[in-house]
Formats: C-alpha cells, sequence, structure tokens
C-alpha cells in the first residue's frame, strides 16, 4: 500500500495532497526519500499548476501571495536593462543614450504584450470563475496562436523599419550607430516576449504564479553572467559594446521562452499547450483583443511619451537623453511594488467576478487602493530625497546626474497619482473592460503632447517644465480613471450574475 502511494505521489499527481490527505502525504514523502525518488517527488510537487481558488480568504493576504513572485519576476525583467545599462553606461553618452532610444521600442512591445497580458488573465480567470474548464484551455491555445502572428510581424517590421524610427530621434551619428546595432540584436528577445506573456498570463488567470518567478530568476541570472562577459569583454578580452548587450538579452529570453515551454510539456497542468487545437478561431481572437487592445493602447502612448521626450531633449544633447533613460530606468524599478500588486489583482477580481461576489470586488478595490498609497508614497520619498545617489550608481557624467536628479525630483510627486492610476487599472483588467484606463491614457498624452508644443516656442524651454508638465497630466489622469472606475464598477456589479 505504501508503495503504491508512493508511486502516486513521487511520480503521477499530488491531488491528495492538495485536497488535504496530509498523512498520507507525509508517509508517501518518507518512502520516497528512502528509495531514492527524491528527484521524482520535488518535480511533481514543483511542477503543478493546478488552478487557485482565489474566491475566498482574507484579501491582503491573496494580493501578497500572488504580489509577491510577481513582483520578484517584475523587478527580475527590469534588470534586463538594468544590468545592460550599468555596463554600457562606461561605453559613453552615446552608447547610453542609443540604448535609450532603441530600448524605448520595447514599450511598444510591452503594449503589443499587454493586449496578451490582460485579455488572456481577464478571460480564462473568469472562465475558472464560473467552473468552465473547457473554455479556459481553448482560449489559452487560441492566444498562443495569436501571439505567434504578432512575434512575426514584430521581426519583421522591426529588420525592415526601425531605421526610421531611430533617426527621427537623434541628430547624433554616434548615438544613432549604437542604437541601430542594439536594436538588431535585441529582436528576438522582443519577438520572444509574446509566447512568453500569454504562458504566464494563462498560470496567472489560474492562480499560479511562482513558476513564472524562477523562469525569470533564471534568465536574469544568465543576463547577468553574459552582460559583462558580452559587453565588456571579461574572460574572452573580446568586447562587442552595445550588440553583446542586445545578444545577452536575447540569450537569457530565448532560454526562458524553453523553460516555459517545457514546464507546460512536463507539468500536470490545468492549462497544456495542445498543438491540436492550434487552429484560428477568430471570434477567440476577438475577445482577446477587445479586452486587451486599450490595455495595449495605455502603452503604446507611454511609448509615445517617451519617443516624445527624447525628441524634446535633442536639442539639449546626448546627455539629457542620457539622463532621461536612466532616471526612467530607475522609476520603473521603484514602481515595481506598485506594478506587482495591480498585475495581481486581475485574477482575483476575474475569479470573483465570474463567481458572482460582487461585495468582494468592492473590497478588493478598496484593499488595492490602500495598500498602494503605503507602498508607493514611500518610495516616492526616495526619488525627491535620494534621486542624485541613484543617479551616481549608474554614471559619473555631472550633466547626466543632473538631468537625471531633476526629473526623479518630480517624479516622486507623481507616485502619488499613479497609486490611483495602477489600482484603478487592476481592477479594470479584472472586470474585462479596459476602455476607461484606455480614455485617461488619451486624455494623459493630450496634455503632454500640446504642453510640449506650447513649452517648445518659448525662449526660456528647460527640461524641469517637461517634469512638471508630465506631473500636471498624471494628476488629471488620475482623478478622471478614479471616477470612470467608480460608474464601471456601479454599472458592472449592480447587474453581477449570481453564483
Amino acid at each position: 500500500m505504501l508503495s503504491e502511494l508512493a508511486k502516486h505521489y513521487c511520480g503521477e499527481s499530488t491531488e491528495k495532497y492538495r485536497n488535504g490527505e496530509k498523512s498520507q502525504y507525509k508517509e508517501a514523502r518518507l518512502f520516497c526519500l528512502s528509495h531514492g525518488r527524491v528527484r521524482l517527488f520535488l518535480r511533481d510537487i514543483t511542477m503543478t499548476s493546478a488552478q487557485h481558488d482565489l474566491t475566498s480568504g482574507p484579501i491582503p493576504q491573496l494580493l501578497i501571495k500572488m504580489a509577491i513572485p510577481i513582483g520578484i519576476g517584475l523587478l527580475l525583467q527590469t534588470l534586463y536593462f538594468v544590468v545592460d545599462l550599468y555596463f554600457v553606461s562606461s561605453l559613453g553618452d552615446a552608447a547610453v543614450a542609443g540604448v535609450g532610444i532603441a530600448g524605448n521600442l520595447n514599450f511598444l512591445i510591452i503594449a503589443l504584450t499587454q493586449i496578451f497580458n490582460v485579455g488572456v488573465t481577464a478571460l480564462i480567470s473568469q472562465a475558472v470563475g464560473r467552473k468552465a474548464t473547457g473554455e479556459a484551455q481553448s482560449d489559452f491555445n487560441q492566444a498562443l496562436l495569436l501571439c505567434g502572428v504578432f512575434a512575426f510581424i514584430t521581426l519583421l517590421l522591426g529588420y525592415g523599419f526601425a531605421d526610421v524610427y531611430i533617426n527621427t530621434l537623434s541628430d547624433d551619428q554616434a548615438t544613432l550607430e549604437n542604437a541601430r546595432i542594439y536594436l538588431w540584436w535585441f529582436l528576438p528577445n522582443m519577438a520572444l516576449q509574446f509566447a512568453m506573456t500569454v504562458m504566464i498570463a494563462g498560470l496567472r488567470g489560474i492562480g499560479v504564479v511562482k513558476p513564472t518567478m524562477v523562469v525569470q530568476l533564471i534568465s536574469v541570472l544568465i543576463n547577468i553572467v553574459l552582460a559583462p562577459v558580452l559587453i565588456s569583454g571579461w574572460l574572452t578580452g573580446h568586447a562587442l559594446g552595445v550588440l553583446g548587450a542586445g545578444l545577452a538579452s536575447s540569450i537569457a529570453a530565448g532560454v526562458g521562452f524553453l523553460l516555459l515551454a517545457r514546464y507546460f510539456k512536463r507539468s500536470s497542468s490545468f492549462l497544456k499547450i495542445d498543438l491540436y487545437k492550434l487552429k484560428p478561431k477568430f471570434s477567440t481572437w476577438q475577445r482577446v483583443i477587445a479586452i486587451g487592445l486599450p490595455a495595449g493602447g495605455e502603452f503604446v502612448m507611454m511609448f509615445c511619451y517617451m519617443a516624445i521626450v527624447y525628441w524634446a531633449l535633442q536639442d539639449f544633447g546626448a546627455h539629457a537623453q542620457a539622463g532621461f533613460g536612466i532616471g526612467q530606468r530607475v522609476m520603473q524599478s521603484l514602481l515595481m511594488p506598485g506594478l506587482a500588486l495591480s498585475f495581481a489583482a486581475p485574477a482575483i477580481v476575474g475569479q470573483n467576478f465570474g463567481a458572482g461576489q460582487a461585495q468582494r470586488v468592492r473590497d478588493i478595490q478598496a484593499t488595492l487602493l490602500k495598500m498602494n498609497v503605503m507602498l508607493l508614497g514611500s518610495l516616492g520619498a526616495l526619488c525627491i530625497i535620494f534621486g542624485e545617489h541613484m543617479m551616481r550608481f549608474f554614471t559619473q557624467e555631472v550633466p547626466v546626474i543632473a538631468t537625471g536628479a531633476e526629473y526623479l525630483f518630480w517624479t516622486g510627486f507623481a507616485f502619488m497619482p499613479s497609486v490611483v492610476i495602477l489600482s484603478c487599472n487592476g481592477i479594470y483588467q479584472g472586470l474585462g473592460n479596459t476602455w476607461p484606463a484606455f480614455i485617461s491614457s488619451l486624455c494623459r498624452i493630450s496634455i503632454i503632447i500640446l504642453g510640449v508644443y506650447g513649452l517648445m516656442q518659448s525662449a526660456e524651454f528647460a527640461s524641469v517644465h517637461l517634469w512638471q508638465l508630465s506631473l500636471l497630466a498624471n494628476a488629471i489622469q488620475a482623478t478622471i480613471s478614479y471616477f470612470l472606475l467608480r460608474r464601471l464598477m456601479s454599472q458592472k456589479l449592480a447587474v453581477i450574475p449570481t453564483s
């Protein structure tokens, strides 16, 4: 009997363990250890991805439990750029500005992958809440097929037309050449993000986040090891410069993609990659895009914001663009806790909305906002007080430090409006309607475009005016987003289907 239990637990599934039969689990564990079955036992426990029920339990604990692995994953993802930036900074201002300009295209890729991130998470979490297992499985596989189309188009347009984009953002030939080289080798990383996003979003929709954190950790470690070797020529003596930065990131992303694919192949997963189902089902494609497109549009506008700022700063020189590029990366890193909480919310909201628990959805919204206020309020103060010290970690160039510290000072005040924006976006995604978030973002970018145009007509135009304008636009966006969310919740939750 014991050997049969051990065979069950060590080699096939952990269903009884998940159902709470811990006495049998302990007996089986002892048998596994005593008979050299440790590898099989650990594989089965760590590789399982059964869906998690997020419709019960304390809300703060659920948010934290989901947010910690997501936050670590986001931080690791940001380290791709921070590690590159650290080693690229030793190559000079032109290299830093070039990588920043080319890397800004990644915001466009994030915008497109956000369509899948939001759409897949919302559809699968709501299907899980309704106990519609077959629907969740079908949606997942259709999203994988659609993301392959997007990846192909990314490579086609990237290698064919990226120069047109790069040439509009700088007059410095050294900066342009560095941007071109980096982007050429970074494009495979961009293409791989689509499939990885679908797999991660699918797991998040069923409440599983730890395996993706492990994969991202391995990818970033590979990038950290390769960056000094390829960029600066450590050990090899052959420094590749910005080419090495792009190549290191693409290799690391390739390894991450293979690990995720292997995970789905070997695990006892609730979701499976089923090649027989990878036939176009355009109704599902439309649903994914309809939910995710507004969220993707937000990131497109973020890309536009970055491009506008780089364009407006070109008359101030490469050092100003480099300072903004570094400051932007620092700011993104500090926003990670708030992003993690907001990214944790859609799966929790989606399952509860699908299960018909209206009051619990309202409680999630209030709890998320309070937690983000405490976290991001403190981190915004760090930007205001220690912005210059943060910049000195990446560069010793005085003009670069001055621009970056100035940017971080004003950005620190913008953290509080960002609290409202991020919290509202998490709820929008869970409810499956991200158009209000898109509308508020559109208002923000419109203010920035008009404001930049007006500022550049003035002879007293300075970079600080850009950061002040951005703060004002953030505050207006936060106000619009909050009131639109209150309206959407009153409409959606009033007619919510009961469980």
